[in-house]
């Protein structure tokens, strides 16, 4: 029953996937996504049914525990299948019961989706009523698994190993400031991590091979030795398995020496693996006694000819070491020669990586002695050497003894830096050994962004001031010609500023757009910044490529406050761009009633038109802004001004389709039937678009119904243009509207 239960959920799981995939195919995704993102998402089905399978695979074994009848009671067999029979049902029929209510590919009312989408959650129920319940854990701590038994019931455990620092992402950030601009990117499993694993893994499974060497255990109990991918063991494959070799592989974990060294004394291989079945790493007793942190027997058993470079996925004994911070085996390991130019298979990093990675000093300052190192310059499969790893990792010291190993200063990794990073992330300490060390105060990176631009970017005060008092070029560009003193002014960082203005940074250069650092300060709304340049004597009138002043640029970014300090330094309000816009012009089209306002107290002139004759009232009626088309009405906007077209501002809003504009308008004067050149009329627009609404609203306030187009694609009436683009209930309405 149990497990047929959850085959069914997931089979109903798979199918509500593949509708869902179905949909995503149809030219009509984009309104499918609009219903459906309450309930499902492609990602989250994918990772319930495989939930699902898990909890399948886990509830199998369980049920193979008890019908083998090892150390289990009778009473326990039905008690067990019982909570999993109740468990798996109740959450079957509340699955079944919600997909048969409506299919999620056609519910519409959002509140209700959230609803029911919570309900179809049952992983939590049966992590918690199953695998926490007693019985369960009674059954398989009689099985020999207390440790088993510990992790299932705290699925929610955290590991307390620390975790290794990982490479650091070097996406270009130059136009993000945000906290996350240096996102960590592991290319590896942590090994510090992977070893606690393998260790415990080792102490499980010697605990189970003594039993059977002592004959405590039946073979029958090794098929219930389950491996980290939830397969039962295959029992005839560990014929090769002999008991003096399991013996050697106990007593290693066990730590005991003198035993070690008799075993050894008989002849035993020391390369074979212990294991209890395929699945598991193949662990032979030098790795296990690396591992376990044995250095004696780590050193009794190269003395007796282990191989010191032998491979276990991917790693050698000495990366494992590296990563445990063992030193003691370490340096046993390279006594006897171990290759340091080795790399871990899945990352390429040497053990010399792995130490500086970690900040290890002492492994660090033991893989840089005697001969010449050869990994001071291999790169991981990330392209990191050890002196960029451990400068995003901002370590001083180990960033100074690998300097003075003859690191390479200048080396890159995606066109950065050490002093690129370390500029990026602030550490002052290290960017001042790699300039000491001959870092380059101007290398550019892959958008010739120099360590400058990053600090300035970033807010880095103190590195400012370093790579300034170090001679680092203060108007230097990038390939789109910022300069340092742009980027501290986006962000408002008037310290930064001040240092760059001090050394002499210029206020007029410009970028590739044209823009200035005052542009830049009112795109974004720096008022600080602006404040300062201000006392600068800059030129607050300049344009750029595109025409825009800093009031204009401010004024389309709904910058109130900085249009406000703009305009008391007295701007031109009214500055025509190439295409006759001005600033209010600008505001209106995006909706900022504030702007709109500080402009119009100011003197804008309310119904400027430019070279299409578009008016601000047109341009808000367009982009749906009710709250400023009620602004501009009120200032004594001509509410009837058309455009070079003949477009009126009711034109825009029918056009549109905003029932709220239309009525503000009709409300305020608006000609009801005024044409546009065309012969349009507003009730031709909203018969042209489909909105059912603003046609009846135009009907009942005088719309004439036999207006007719004749110079555009669409002629005819407001009935006729309905029919031809497929808006028969529109045409319906138009046809039988009542003028009474």
């Amino acid at each position: 029953m149990g497990i047929e239960g959850i085959s069914t959920i997931f089979s109903l799981l798979d199918e509500e996937l593949n509708k869902v995939e179905a949909e995503l195919a149809k030219p009509n995704k984009r309104g499918f996504r609009r219903r459906a993102r309450y309930l499902w998402n492609e990602d989250y089905l994918k990772e319930l049914a495989q939930q699902i399978r898990d909890q399948r695979s886990s509830i199998s074994f369980l049920l193979d525990c008890v019908k083998l009848n090892y150390n289990a009671g009778p009473s326990d067999v039905p008690r067990i299948s019982s909570a999993a029979q109740t468990t798996l049902r109740r959450n079957y029929t509340k699955a079944k019961s919600f997909r048969s209510q409506q299919s999620s590919t056609s519910l519409r009312d959002d509140a209700r989706i959230e609803g029911l989408a919570y309900q179809i959650d049952q992983t939590e129920s049966l992590r918690e009523e199953l695998f926490n319940s007693e019985v369960y854990i009674n059954a398989r701590m009689r099985c020999g698994h207390q440790a088993e038994a510990d992790i299932v019931s705290k699925p929610n455990a955290v590991s307390s190993v620390r975790p290794m620092p990982s490479d650091m992402s070097l996406k270009d950030n130059f136009c993000d400031r945000s906290t996350e601009a240096m996102e960590d990117k592991s290319d590896l499993q942590n090994p510090q991590v992977n070893n606690e694993k393998h260790f415990e893994t080792s102490k499980e499974e010697m605990l189970l091979l003594e039993k059977i060497f002592t004959q405590q255990l039946p073979s029958r109990m090794l098929s219930l030795y389950v491996t980290e991918e939830g397969e039962t063991a295959d029992v005839e494959k560990w014929s090769s398995v002999t008991a003096p070799n399991i013996e050697l592989h106990i007593t290693i974990v066990q730590g005991n020496v003198s035993k070690a060294k008799m075993l050894l004394a008989k002849g035993l291989d020391i390369h074979s693996s212990a294991n209890l079945t395929e699945k598991l790493r193949p662990i032979t007793p030098l790795v296990r006694a690396v591992l376990g942190n044995h250095a004696e027997i780590v050193r009794l058993l190269l003395n007796n000819g282990a191989e010191v470079d032998q491979n276990f996925q991917g790693h050698t004994p000495l990366h494992l070491a590296t990563a445990s911070n063992y030193s003691t085996i370490a340096e046993e390991l390279l006594q006897s020669g171990a290759d340091t130019t080795k790399t871990v298979t899945s990352n390429g990093w040497t053990a010399l990586y792995i130490a500086c990675s970690s900040g290890f000093l002492n492994l660090t300052e033991l893989l840089l002695k005697g001969k010449e190192i050869t990994s001071l310059e291999m790169l991981s499969k990330s392209g990191y050497t050890p002196l960029l790893q451990a400068a995003s990792n901002g370590n001083e010291k180990i960033v100074k003894l690998l300097l003075e190993a003859g690191s390479n200063v200048k080396s890159k990794v995606q066109e950065r830096t050490a002093l690129h990073i370390a500029a990026e992330a602030g550490f002052v300490s290290v960017a001042k050994l790699l300039i000491k060390h001959g870092a380059k105060l101007d290398a550019n990176d892959s958008k010739s962004q120099k360590p400058l631009h990053l600090a300035a970017t970033y807010g880095r005060h103190e590195i400012i001031k370093l790579l300034l008092d170090s001679g680092a070029s203060f108007n230097a560009t990038t390939t789109n010609g910022t300069t340092a003193l742009m980027q501290a002014a986006r962000y408002n960082d008037t310290t930064s500023m001040e240092l760059l203005l001090e050394k002499g940074a210029n206020t007029n250069l410009s970028n590739v757009d044209g823009l200035t650092v005052t542009h830049i300060s009112a795109r974004h709304g720096s008022c600080n910044a602006l404040e300062l340049l201000l006392s600068r004597a800059v030129d607050l009138e300049e344009t750029d490529s595109h025409g825009y002043t800093p009031l204009i640029f401010a004024a389309e970014r709904g910058h109130v406050e900085m249009v406000k300090n703009l305009l008391q330094a007295n701007v031109r309000v009214d500055h025509i761009r190439d295409d006759g816009s001005t600033a209010l012009h600008i505001a209106a089209k995006n909706g900022h009633k504030t702007v709109c306002e500080a402009l119009l107290d100011h003197g804008a002139a309310v119904d400027y038109r430019g070279k299409m004759m578009l008016t601000p009232l047109i341009l808000a009626g367009l982009g749906n802004h009710v709250t400023v088309i009620k602004l501009l009405l009120f200032r004594e906007a001509d509410i009837n001004a058309q455009s070079k077209q003949g477009n009126s501002a009711l034109h825009a809003a029918a056009q549109e389709g905003n029932i709220e504009a239309i009525e503000v308008l009709l409300d305020n004067g608006a000609f009801v039937n005024i044409e546009a050149e065309t012969g349009d009329t507003p009730l031709h627009y909203a018969a042209l678009y489909g909105y059912l609404e603003s046609v009846d609203l135009l009907l009942r306030r005088g719309s004439n119904r036999s207006a007719k187009v004749n110079n555009s694609v669409w002629k005819g009436t407001p009935e006729q243009v309905a029919r031809k683009r497929g808006f028969q209930d529109i045409a319906d309405l138009i046809k039988n509207f009542r003028d009474s």
